[in-house]
């Protein structure tokens, strides 16, 4: 009954941030009850001006509006994963659980170093974080209609992390995080390479417009301004008026090409960014499922299917590789990752009603 009353003179305010090495992503749901009135997004970039204090300013004003709000973190620790078990006789063989934090889920774990779990709540100075919840709860919920089915591979892909977790009907059997960033000059040299051949494709059936020359295509024009010199005086004066025709075309004519040559370096630079950036995911997931594969620790079950949470900017290329490199059966979502989080956020909350 007394909860009904709170309910009813304040509003319940949910704080959701997803922090990443270049910015802070901030996302408000607030309710009357049980009826959603808004919705707030707020993206903090981490550049030289960012100053903390700002991000706490911000969130003051929601903080002192209600005693009933919630701050969750989604967990950005490059030193997180999973344990398919929670017996503790069986857990060390995975890791030292001696330098993890942990939390069993049934007969599963997801664990994070603890130095970076409270770095990364120390960060945030005078936020107190109610809720840090890893990717992996994320992808069991987003996938909570799949993960029952065959063995299959679930992932999350951002632009900074990749979460992955290889599901057969509920149990869970592998799980594995990684950091973009320390893996990004790793498969360079091996991407480049394919980049560039490629390249050398298309360059067979295109014509690259830098390598034009404009002055070719005038000679013709300079030998017949060249021969204005033996006319009369009256002909002189419409030599000058083709002349300064002759020169603004082409200077017109340099102009396009210059901007038309820019675009094709913009639009190939765009290009080549997703497909090596496609390229390294794969390499990633690779490597991550060769390990699942040959490491006896867990239960090699062949992988038949893998559902991607798209949170970037995928392009067809990726799931071209999943299928025609990994042979899997590929299935690919959106997903706002700031709204799973608050999502969970309630669900978390619901629990402890």
């Amino acid at each position: 009954m007394l909860k009904k009353i709170y309910d009813f003179l304040y509003d319940t305010i949910l704080i959701n941030i997803i922090k990443t090495s270049q910015e802070i992503v901030i996302y408000i749901e607030i309710y009357s009850g049980k009826k959603l009135k808004d919705s707030i997004e707020k993206i903090f970039t981490l550049n030289s001006s960012f100053k903390k204090k700002l991000l706490y300013e911000y969130l003051k004003p929601f903080m002192e509006e209600t005693p009933f709000y919630y701050i969750s973190l989604l967990d950005n620790s490059c030193e997180q994963g999973i344990i398919p078990t929670c017996k503790q006789n069986k857990m060390d063989d995975f890791i030292d659980t001696a330098i993890i934090k942990y939390v069993c889920d049934k007969e599963w774990a997801y664990y994070t170093a603890k130095f970076e779990l409270d770095d990364e709540i120390d960060f945030f100075e005078d936020i107190d974080i109610d809720f840090v919840f890893s990717p992996f709860i994320i992808i069991k919920n987003f996938f909570k209609d799949k993960i029952f089915s065959s063995t299959s591979m679930y992932v999350i892909i951002e632009e900074n992390f990749i979460a992955l977790a290889i599901f057969k009907e509920g149990k869970i059997l592998y799980g594995d995080y990684i950091c973009i960033e320390i893996h990004e000059d790793i498969p360079a040299m091996v991407y480049e390479d394919v980049s560039e051949n490629q390249n050398d494709e298309e360059e067979i059936d295109s014509i690259d417009l830098d390598d034009i020359d404009v002055d070719d295509g005038l000679d013709d024009i300079d030998d017949t301004l060249g021969e204005i010199d033996d006319l009369d005086s009256i002909d002189d004066l419409d030599s000058i008026d083709n002349f300064s025709d002759t020169e603004a075309l082409e200077e017109k004519l340099e102009e396009n090409l210059e901007e038309i040559s820019s675009d094709k370096k913009e639009q190939k630079q765009n290009e080549d960014t997703e497909f090596n950036d496609d390229y390294q995911r794969y390499l990633l997931i690779q490597s991550s499922l060769k390990e699942y594969y040959n490491n006896e620790k867990y239960e090699n079950e062949f992988v038949e299917n893998i559902y991607v949470a798209n949170a970037t900017n995928l392009s067809g290329d990726f799931k071209r590789y999943m299928e025609e490199e990994l042979f899997l059966s590929t299935y690919i979502r959106s997903i706002e990752l700031s709204l799973e989080l608050c999502e969970i956020t309630k669900q978390e909350i619901e629990k402890n009603v």
